[in-house]
């Protein structure tokens, strides 16, 4: 395998890696908080738009719960579509086990 191949590679695995981890991390330690303790976060959150302290923690609960997990379900659709539609090359069971996989 070419080395620039192999660093384009090693480049678009890093790049999945930290979207997937950054969109967990969004939803784990600002979402998830605020979603669990919602009466406590609605008496402390500030109301910069005068939209009222509801209506901002709910805009809030869904820019940091529903938006990473749209993120990350979005970039394993891209990763399993993409190893549905071109096949999933060295990774396919039947070339590792040959014998066990002949008839599927």
């Amino acid at each position: 395998m070419d080395t620039s191949r192999r660093d384009d590679r090693a480049h678009d695995w890093g790049l999945l890696f930290l979207r997937v981890s950054g969109g967990l991390f969004v939803l784990w330690v600002h979402g998830l908080p605020k979603l669990l303790y919602y009466s406590a976060e609605l008496q402390s959150i500030e109301d910069p738009f005068h939209v009222g302290a509801n209506l901002t923690l709910m805009v809030a609960i869904f820019a940091e719960v529903v938006c990473p997990l749209l993120i990350v379900a979005w970039l394993l659709l891209i990763v399993f579509t993409s190893i549905l539609i071109a096949g999933p090359g060295r990774l396919a069971l039947n070339v590792r086990l040959a014998g066990a996989l002949r008839y599927v």
